[in-house]
């Protein structure tokens, strides 16, 4: 390791806050090595503060930057090899904080649309199921899957919504898959893509190239490349022609 990244780490340790632009300037180069010193600094400084590197880690994840959401997967990654059965969560954020009138004690028992006509054209359309109940919603479906509750954190500005989910040591979750302990051997010996496309054709068999190319931010050549190993490794093969035809992975 050199001691520029181990400055930073200690710098971490001692102050995250200090450390994170660094960190994040690392995770922005196209250079490999430079995203690797920052994942390895997130992981290492992880061991002394692991709730507040996740939650930055997860933030980043989500950057417009890929180099950073690169840095940031790595270093996830990172966490679950050290803890494969470590509940990690999802961070869900909302600018703007909760309406005034509402205490935090309150959240999801009490529901009033901040914006009535925005709330209204969004209930007409598929993204809203029923106005009022998702809170309670997500409290319930976390508990049918035997996964924590949801944290809400509220702040002067905004709130955040932690969901937590178990994860494999390579950053898809298990329960999608569905799995055997064959298979999940397997695993080990694939690729971080080779496992998204399956986690992706598990969920919609009908997916094409172009898309997954999409999901995954990658080529279709790529795909493609991935596709045929998979093939090869007889974990996924085509049913029917390439138009209308569909994916079948083994389980």
């Amino acid at each position: 390791m050199i001691d520029d990244v181990k400055g930073i780490i200690e710098k971490g340790i001692h102050s995250l806050s200090d450390a994170i632009p660094e960190i994040r300037k690392l995770s922005s180069y196209k250079n490999w090595k430079k995203r690797e010193d920052a994942a390895t600094a997130l992981v290492e400084i992880s061991k002394k503060k692991e709730e507040d590197i996740i939650r930055e880690m997860l933030i980043w994840a989500d950057d417009e930057n890929p180099n950073i959401r690169r840095a940031a997967s790595e270093g996830l990654r990172g966490v679950a090899r050290r803890n494969p059965e470590k509940v990690l969560p999802v961070i869900v954020f909302n600018p703007g904080g909760l309406v005034k009138w509402l205490k935090p004690e309150e959240f999801g028992t009490i529901s009033k649309t901040r914006n009535p006509i925005i709330a209204l054209l969004l209930s007409r359309t598929i993204f809203v199921e029923k106005l009022g109940t998702g809170i309670n919603r997500i409290k319930k479906a976390m508990k049918l899957s035997n996964l924590p509750n949801p944290e809400f954190k509220f702040y002067e500005h905004s709130f955040y919504a932690n969901l937590f989910d178990r994860t494999m040591i390579k950053g898809i979750a298990t329960e999608p898959l569905k799995a055997t302990p064959k298979l999940k051997q397997e695993f080990e010996k694939l690729g971080e893509n080779q496992i998204k496309i399956i986690y992706f054709m598990k969920k919609d068999k009908f997916i094409t190239i172009i898309k997954l190319s999409d999901k995954l931010d990658i080529s279709t050549t790529a795909i493609e490349k991935d596709i045929k190993k998979l093939k090869a490794e007889g974990i996924i093969k085509r049913i029917g022609p390439a138009k209308g035809g569909h994916w079948e992975v083994r389980e």
